[in-house]
């Protein structure tokens, strides 16, 4: 649902740019939401909102977000699109299969130094009770964004795949 529920949002041309678990939420009916879009960016407007009145780049040139749960091309400030949603989606992961999360450190530059240069122990997910989830997440968390899901939907594909083949 969390998957979903980002792929409803890139549907619309935002990125969210903040997914982490105090972001996602279960509803009293048991339906999962992804809250806070303070630092979502409208990155193609959907036809309904003029052209031009969308911005896909900071021009202050701040990173704004929570830096373990951040991809690499944000915290370089580097032009973003929906992969780096998957990439933090890949962090979510990573951290409910395994209870921690890849990049966490004692310092806000040791995080993002972590996350731009330390290499993911993947292994870890092998004794988790997700461990099918293990390709998915590892594609998720691909430092060069051209290795990873070129969208939520096709990510949504491959999860339905590896959860019918788990079922049977």
């Amino acid at each position: 649902q969390t998957a979903e529920a980002i792929s409803a949002a890139h549907a619309q041309g935002i990125i969210h740019r903040d997914i982490k678990p105090a972001n996602i939420m279960r509803d009293t009916v048991g339906h999962i939401q992804v809250l806070d879009f303070g630092l979502a960016k409208l990155v193609s407007p959907p036809d309904d909102i003029p052209k031009g009145k969308h911005s896909t780049e900071d021009s202050t040139g701040l990173v704004f977000g929570t830096v373990s749960y951040m991809s690499p091309e944000q915290l370089r400030n580097e032009r973003l699109d929906f992969r780096t949603d998957i990439y933090s989606f890949g962090v979510l992961m990573f951290e409910l299969c395994t209870l921690k999360n890849p990049f966490s450190s004692q310092s806000q530059a040791d995080t993002i130094a972590s996350v731009l240069n330390h290499v993911i122990d993947f292994e870890i997910l092998n004794t988790s009770p997700c461990s099918f989830f293990k390709p998915i997440i590892q594609k998720c968390l691909e430092r060069d964004r051209s290795n990873r899901y070129a969208s939520m939907d096709q990510l949504i594909l491959e999860f339905g795949a590896v959860q019918h083949g788990v079922a049977q």
